[in-house]
């Protein structure tokens, strides 16, 4: 684990190293593409912004329902204020690993672990549906077959696995094991298969279109942001291209805010190998973290300081 942790320092200093000297390589053409928005091109970076609202609504309604459903009592506003803490947490942990601590700061001890849960399995089927999109993206952008069969084929078992509560609960045997040795740990364990059985079929399935919406917003987003910069390119690949970066950035660590670097290198290293031009890639790909990244968690930062008044 320590060499591993290691390995992410260096490989994210890397990404940063390469995305800085991107930056500064194309630093005339990113200020050239930021003097030739009009007005009309201002008006749709609005509507780009706007369609975050819809997606963090999504994301509101997911954890409210599922929670209440897991009879954990969560109203509109603690809900709210739940989900943008959450997006807060996120922006100063690597990988969003403070998404969890944000969002069980409004639910009560007795139910933390069910909460915990209910933010695993959000994050996984949304990791789902960015494997599954990928890999279709992967076979016609990589030269490596093997490597978009094994892309595929794990979304496939993801999906199959975290769509069956019954399933799910038996994977947590293989740790059985393990972890026996620790009581307080094997009791967490039982405690989880338990959660795990009183979800329903019908609930992940609802949960995973409504996280599969979230990723046609967020593609949607990138696909007209990247318009306005003045991308030319065959509106089919784009949207495969798009799909691409999520995969790639997905699967590689960060240790930087809120991956900020990770997704910028990863849209540079793409559109290179697509010969597009660099600068549009570094612009649209920072808009879309302050719409969809910084401003969600100011927000969540101001919900929460006024929650605490």
């Amino acid at each position: 684990m320590k060499y591993f942790n290691y390995f992410r320092v260096i490989l994210s200093f890397i990404i940063l190293f390469f995305l800085f000297y991107k930056i500064y390589q194309e630093r005339q053409q990113i200020i050239d593409l930021g003097k030739k928005l009009d007005g009309k091109s201002l008006f749709f970076v609005s509507f780009i912004a706007l369609l975050m609202l819809p997606n963090q609504f999504i994301e509101v309604l997911k954890w409210k329902r599922t929670n209440n459903r897991l009879n954990v009592p969560q109203n509109w506003n603690e809900s709210i204020l739940a989900v943008f803490t959450g997006n807060s947490s996120a922006f100063i942990t690597p990988n969003r690993v403070g998404e969890y601590f944000g969002r069980l700061m409004f639910v009560s001890e007795e139910n933390r672990l069910k909460a915990f849960w209910i933010t695993f399995i959000d994050r996984l089927q949304l990791m789902n549906v960015t494997l599954f999109m990928g890999s279709i993206a992967s076979f016609y952008f990589s030269t490596s077959l093997i490597f978009s069969i094994t892309i595929l084929s794990l979304s496939t078992i993801f999906l199959i696995i975290f769509e069956s509560p019954k399933l799910f609960s038996i994977s947590l045997n293989l740790f059985s094991p393990l972890i026996s040795y620790f009581r307080l740990i094997e009791t967490y364990l039982v405690e989880s298969k338990d959660i795990l059985n009183n979800l329903k079929v019908f609930w992940l399935v609802e949960n995973q279109l409504l996280s599969f919406s979230r990723y046609l917003i967020y593609t949607l987003q990138y696909l007209l942001m990247m318009r306005i910069f003045g991308l030319e390119y065959p509106f089919l690949d784009t949207i495969l291209m798009i799909f691409w970066i999520y995969l790639i950035k997905s699967i590689l660590p960060s240790i930087a805010f809120s991956e900020l670097g990770t997704r910028e290198a990863v849209a540079v290293w793409v559109f290179e190998q697509q010969n597009l031009p660099v600068s549009i890639a570094i612009s649209a790909t920072f808009a879309i973290y302050i719409i969809n990244i910084l401003i969600p968690a100011l927000i969540g930062w101001f919900l929460l300081q006024k929650s605490l008044l």
